[in-house]
């Protein structure tokens, strides 16, 4: 049921339902090992449920030849929010899908960086036992992110493209400092992910570019992440605000920190000044409180449908404190934060 938020029936009748349903498979369901047929039997789904594997291969999809396709208006991956945004565009345009044109899916460790596909999907992001590796973590934090169906087609390069001020993993990538490698036939060159966004929606991207992937270096040893987000809905929601951080530290001394902020800037953000001001600075109440006065000299969030301009400054400044009490609890009294 994960992705059902419709509400227009409410809340309880929802649960009533998944109640009932789970109620009745656990004293209905057969022990066929075909799962769809079981279901079938109990009478839980109609029987065309056990045609459908075989009309899926049967479907004849009318593929426009990559030739055809001079200068495509959209080059779509996952599409989550583009078919929802511009659903109406998209029909009268010609458009690529980045199906089968080389673009990278994999997860790997090369050269002391990792390097992740753009065509990855959050999903697979989320169960790459490389990154579970490197950010044990990460995987529960990233179930903010959207629904299971939503995560299951979303990518990675979607997600950076489609330059929305408060994607989710754009805010994780940005605090891994992470370099996009960008491709156009035979040509590539780089850029840092930070350096990508020049204005809203507006991309350091030629035409006829694409993003193959993104990397960054390995953790340190000493380093901790952690990913932040507020929004109206715990789950099945887009942020008010969020914001990820990437810090090594030793002890009580920070050696490097990367912060990043989303929703409060026409981009998303790397806080800069806050994260030079905190290297080399001790973990204690009074840096960071420090750092969150700088935080938001470099922000310039708006008031929507999402929350006030004051409303979100005050959030960033509880995510940044948010971060530090959970990485750094022994350092931090909780009782100082107002």
């Amino acid at each position: 049921m994960d992705g059902n938020i419709c509400r227009c029936t409410g809340h309880a009748s929802i649960i009533r339902a998944g109640r009932k349903s789970a109620e009745f498979i656990s004293s209905n369901m057969s022990n066929h090992s075909d799962h769809i047929l079981a279901l079938i039997y109990t009478g839980l789904i109609p029987s065309y449920f056990a045609e459908i594997p075989a009309r899926l291969k049967e479907l004849k999809l009318a593929q426009v030849e990559d030739s055809e396709v001079v200068s495509p208006s959209y080059f779509i991956s996952g599409g989550t929010d583009l078919y929802v945004q511009k659903w109406d565009d998209i029909l009268n345009k010609d458009v690529k899908l980045l199906s089968s044109d080389g673009i990278s899916s994999n997860i790997k460790e090369e050269n002391g960086k990792c390097f992740i596909g753009a065509k990855t999907s959050v999903s697979d992001f989320i169960n790459s036992k490389l990154i579970s590796k490197l950010f044990p973590s990460i995987g529960e934090q990233l179930k903010l992110f959207g629904s299971l169906p939503i995560r299951n087609r979303a990518t990675i390069g979607g997600n950076i493209v489609n330059a929305s001020p408060i994607a989710d993993m754009t805010s994780i990538l940005l605090a891994l400092d992470s370099t996009l490698h960008l491709i156009n036939n035979d040509q590539g060159r780089e850029i840092k992910l930070k350096d990508f966004y020049k204005g809203y929606k507006e991309l350091d991207l030629n035409e006829g570019e694409l993003i193959f992937e993104v990397s960054f270096n390995l953790p340190a040893d000493n380093s901790h992440l952690n990913f932040e987000k507020v929004s109206q809905r715990t789950y099945l929601d887009i942020a008010s605000t969020n914001s990820s951080i990437y810090v090594e530290a030793d002890n009580t001394t920070i050696n490097k920190c990367n912060i990043s902020a989303g929703g409060v800037a026409p981009i998303p953000l790397l806080l800069r000044n806050t994260s030079e001001f905190l290297a080399g600075k001790e973990i204690n109440y009074s840096n960071i409180s420090e750092a969150t006065t700088i935080a938001l000299t470099e922000i310039k969030p708006i008031t929507d449908a999402r929350g006030s301009a004051e409303y979100k400054s005050l959030l960033l400044s509880q995510l940044i404190y948010t971060h530090f009490i959970k990485l750094f609890s022994q350092s931090i009294n909780k009782s100082e934060i107002a």
